[in-house]
């Protein structure tokens, strides 16, 4: 991989750039940002679909990468975005578009989710269709590189009014899943990141073999070459990366071998109830802050709320020690902790405990604000069909 995009220092920039103050914030939002994604793509793996939205980019200047939550399309995108030798600008909404077309730099611009995570965010849908026809010529006047991401159902829902535009023209799209995807993760792209995972994240795993190589009884964390193998052939709904590295975590993730894959958040749920009920948590108290942890041993709301959580998983009490531990174990997997709280690290993980805590209604309707409800429902169904399926 070459890592070729990189901030201009700050006396390198042109002086358009220096006395415009929202663009210079931009540019600040975006290293953040990036830098993130440089901690973990030394595990990133050059897949068909990156090499084909790489060409495309090269080719049209604009790529559209679409798929389900989970599929990698930020990963992909980010990718390319430090692959380009350009300087990156992560466009947040559409209000800050023209604060890039005014700027002298050699842009290439990502907008992430461009049309909302679910169908229902209508207001975002609107906004960027507004400007989508400026874009493209402002982008093409001024040499802006574009990239965009998308979900799969959210794409579907606006396809009639997006066959209007250039900028999402089908030799600009690419699908990483669905009935339009000739792109979707291939059993030897699976077996390539297992490997990456295990030799590069996580070389304290043993790879044995079922049919003659042991492996060391002081190896706590051990899976078998058949059990990879089986892996790489099982459909899942989240992602599979994501999957795979919360998999190399715990001893008893490991012991289930392929099973985990097909119902991963499931699988969590029977074997730790623990992390299930954080995972709860994080999702009806939308997140784990410092302040928050504390309530949870003395009488309030969060309290109620944690322990009707904690009875719905099976568990009869829990402390804030519980719960604080339980998240930091997920920290680097299921869970992201940055700017002082606990969160969803993927929007997949937040639709899937979702999916297990909405059949409790009552928890849901007192716990849960609207917007939520409204929003996650909305994927219910597309969950359901994929888990039962």
């Amino acid at each position: 991989m070459n890592e070729t995009s990189e901030r201009i220092p700050v006396d390198d920039l042109p002086e358009d750039v220096k006395m415009n103050q929202k663009l210079q914030n931009l540019l600040d939002q975006t290293e953040l940002q990036l830098e993130e994604w440089k901690e973990r793509r030394h595990i990133f793996i050059e897949t068909r679909a990156f090499l084909k939205c790489k060409e495309r980019l090269k080719k049209n200047g604009f790529v559209n990468i679409i798929g389900i939550h989970g599929d990698g399309k930020s990963s992909i995108a980010k990718e390319l975005v430090l692959q380009s030798g350009r300087t990156p600008i992560i466009v947040e909404g559409p209000g800050q578009w023209g604060d890039i077309v005014q700027s002298s730099l050699e842009v290439i611009a990502l907008v992430d989710d461009i049309f909302g995570k679910f169908p229902l965010d209508n207001d975002r849908k609107a906004q960027w269709l507004l400007k989508l026809s400026s874009m493209y010529s402002d982008a093409d006047e001024k040499k802006i590189q574009i990239i965009t991401t998308c979900d799969e159902h959210v794409f579907m829902s606006c396809d009639t009014y997006l066959s209007g535009f250039e900028l999402f023209g089908r030799a600009n799209n690419v699908h990483l899943s669905g009935s339009r995807s000739d792109f979707s993760l291939q059993r030897d792209e699976r077996l390539q990141m297992m490997g990456k995972h295990i030799s590069v994240a996580n070389p304290s795993v043993c790879i044995y073999s079922e049919a003659g190589r042991p492996c060391p009884s002081a190896c706590e964390l051990r899976v078998s070459e058949e059990s990879l193998e089986r892996i790489a052939d099982v459909d899942m709904c989240l992602g599979f990366p994501l999957c795979f590295k919360e998999f190399l975590t715990d001893p008893k993730y490991l012991a289930s071998g392929e099973l985990f894959f097909k119902h991963p958040i499931h699988m969590i749920e029977k074997m730790d109830p623990l992390n299930y009920c954080t995972l709860g948590c994080v999702l009806i108290l939308k997140g784990l802050t410092k302040e928050c942890l504390e309530k949870i041993d003395r009488p309030n709301k969060v309290s109620d709320r944690v322990t009707c959580i904690a009875k719905v998983c099976g568990i009869d009490s829990v402390s804030s020690r519980d719960i604080q531990n339980a998240a930091i174990r997920m920290s680097t997997t299921y869970l992201t902790y940055r700017n002082g709280y606990y969160r969803f690290s993927h929007d997949s993980i937040k639709e899937a405990v979702f999916l297990f805590f909405c059949s409790r209604t009552e928890l849901v309707l007192e716990h849960c604000d609207f917007a939520l409800i409204g929003s996650l429902s909305v994927q219910k169904a597309n969950m359901v069909s994929c888990v039962e399926g």
